[in-house]
């Protein structure tokens, strides 16, 4: 029985045994590559989107400011007088005709 198991075992490493070490080295350094560029990818994508989200920030605040200054001011409004004042009159009022005095010749 144990020639038998260490038959197996010897027979499920073979596989692994066979690998020659610059192989295994190649397919590490490869794999690690292929995660750099991929990172580098991303990286590449997040700051492109990031100047993209920026470039509508400024354009989205250029027009609002644009739409702020062409906006018409408020309409000032118009005062009305009260309904009890009465209106003026053209000519001397009549409270102060009893004050108007005659000139005086001199003696």
């Amino acid at each position: 029985m144990r020639a038998l198991l260490l038959l197996a075992a010897m027979l499920a490493a073979a596989p692994a045994a066979a690998q020659d070490y610059l192989a295994l080295t190649q397919a590490r350094d490869a794999d690690a590559f292929a995660a750099d560029m991929a990172a580098r990818a991303r990286d590449v994508a997040l700051t492109n989107e990031r100047f993209a989200l920026e470039a509508r920030l400024r354009t989205e605040q250029a027009l609002s400011d644009l739409a702020r200054a062409s906006a018409r001011p408020a309409p000032v409004p118009t005062l009305v007088p009260a309904p009890r004042i009465p209106s003026p009159k053209i000519g001397t009022p009549p409270s102060l005709e009893p004050l108007v005095s005659t000139p005086v010749e001199p003696s």
